[in-house]
């Protein structure tokens, strides 16, 4: 609480530098606490800084790996990409396929026979109300009784079934372009518009294949609009036609250019020969493993750091009477080195680092055959110096994944009763799952706010500032019994000058009346 304190008017004395040396003497209490919660606030932030490294190798690397999928990848590749492309889940066969394709899936397609615009010279304007542009058709519509236009447009779906749509236009509100637009956001899966250079209309399928055996892919059905207005009734569909091909041996039709056969994903590009070739996509595979290598190295450096990190105690956290009497470089300095080694020999982390080591480099009992540990892939542990981190010898490990891709999957995914017969990832889950509750207990999530945090340095952060409100309310009310005990003094020093001011007055008058 603040208030405009004066002192000193009858004493002389600097009351409130005084009062403020006082203080400062009794503060010395409560700036230890500050710097106290400040090491421990510094403290959770490293905590949940790790725990969020470790959140993230265990999600994002560690899970993936006891799966077969990241270990089986797939891959097909194509002799000629211009003729056919394909690609392949993780459980497609390895195998060879020679395409043949003889005739691309085509949409299908009406364009007007003629212009539609009586005068070339004077053409339609297609978004002017088709009531303004009636007089510039060359064939004009009918109209039902109340005035609007009405047509009704078929289509048929690749299952071989139709759908129409019949639509009802108000001349005097829309235009041709309005009219083409509902046409091509329709359910009918129609892309319809008109070219003013050609003075045409086109309207085709947006599906491919030969989808109605028996005749067009697009019918009109009734009304003229479309039929004599847009000069479509003569119109002589296009395209529609199924993709054909001959693969290993076998003629197959498709109504699209992209299908499946045998797990592998067709894409037919153009027509001519091609080999498409499935194998392991050893590459992937590696890419994986490396990815994995190289995650667990820079998080093994990232603890290793933190409990090798040296403290310096003769560093406090600076007060901020302190940071006025630095400049901001020599705040950063000094606060660099009051946070370096707050976790120094943490046993949390001590035994994470042992127990992801032993994880690693322990062998897998159980394999009946392949690969029961990293060395047999070409993965060793580097120097003493290197604090545990793995080294890949990348000509070994590719030749391991090419020999047996299984093999290596069941060294990092295995499942076994006991952890000798674990896989490294299994084995990883479980130690990373473990230390996170660890870490979390100790210094919760970083989503956590300060008043929900359950964690044991969040107790303490809360104790220490329940302890500096109690403290500041005290030194408050020492604080006010001081200006109280100064006031007094003032008060007592300003009746004795007064007295003494009366007395002189008194002396000097009586002296004056005996003169």
């Amino acid at each position: 609480m603040s208030m405009l304190r004066i002192g000193g008017l009858a004493t002389g004395l600097d009351t409130y530098e005084i009062i403020r040396s006082l203080m400062k003497a009794h503060r010395k209490p409560v700036d230890k606490l500050q710097q106290k919660r400040q090491v421990l606030e510094w403290q959770r932030e490293d905590y949940r800084s790790i725990n969020s490294a470790l959140l993230h190798f265990h999600r994002n690397i560690v899970s993936p790996l006891q799966l077969n999928a990241p270990f089986l990848s797939k891959m097909a590749e194509s002799s000629n990409s211009s003729v056919v492309t394909a690609t392949v889940p993780s459980t497609a066969a390895s195998a060879t396929y020679e395409v043949a394709v003889h005739q691309l899936a085509t949409t299908a397609y009406k364009t007007s026979t003629e212009n539609i615009s009586l005068d070339p010279g004077n053409q339609i304007d297609p978004d002017a109300t088709l009531a303004s542009q009636k007089h510039l058709f060359a064939v004009p519509w009918t109209e039902d009784p109340d005035g609007f236009i009405r047509f009704t447009v078929a289509t048929y779906s690749q299952d071989g079934s139709q759908k129409s749509e019949t639509f009802v236009v108000d001349p005097e509100v829309e235009s041709l372009n309005q009219v083409l637009k509902r046409i091509s956001e329709s359910t009918l899966s129609l892309s319809a518009f008109y070219e003013a250079s050609a003075d045409k209309v086109s309207i085709a399928t947006r599906h491919t294949g030969d989808n109605n055996s028996l005749g067009d892919e697009i019918e009109f059905l009734n009304g003229d609009f479309l039929t004599q207005a847009l000069r479509l009734e003569a119109a002589v569909e296009a395209g529609g036609t199924d993709a054909s091909l001959t693969l290993n041996g076998l003629e197959i039709t498709r109504a699209a250019n992209n299908f499946t056969v045998n797990e592998v994903n067709f894409s037919v590009q153009g027509v001519g020969s091609a080999t498409i070739t499935v194998s392991s996509d050893t590459e992937a595979v590696f890419q994986q493993i490396k990815n994995f290598v190289d995650e667990y190295n820079a998080l093994l450096d990232h603890l290793n750091t933190e409990l090798r990190e040296p403290r310096y105690y003769s560093y406090p956290p600076l007060l901020e009477d302190d940071k006025e009497k630095l400049t901001e470089r020599q705040i950063d300095q000094w606060e660099e080195k009051a946070r370096s080694g707050l976790l120094r020999h943490d046993p949390i982390l001590s035994e994470t680092v042992t127990q992801m080591r032993n994880d690693v480099y322990n062998p897998v009992s159980g394999l009946e055959e392949g690969f029961s540990h990293l060395a047999h892939i070409g993965i060793t542990v580097g120097s003493f110096s290197d604090q545990g981190k793995l080294v890949i010898d990348e000509a070994k490990l590719r030749a391991a994944i090419a020999e047996d891709p299984e093999a290596v999957a069941q060294l990092f995914n295995k499942i076994g009763a006991t952890y000798e017969e674990q896989g490294i990832a299994q084995r990883l889950d479980q130690t990373l799952d473990a230390s996170i509750k660890r870490l979390t207990a100790r210094a919760g999530h970083d989503t956590t706010t300060m008043s929900y945090d359950p964690s044991s340095l969040g107790r303490q952060i809360r104790e220490v500032n329940d302890r500096i409100a109690r403290m500041e309310e005290r030194l408050e009310q020492l604080e006010d019994r001081y200006w109280q005990q100064f006031a007094a003094l003032e008060q007592a020093i300003a009746r004795m000058n007064a007295q003494s001011a009366w007395l002189m007055q008194y002396t000097s008058g009586w002296q004056n009346q005996n003169q």
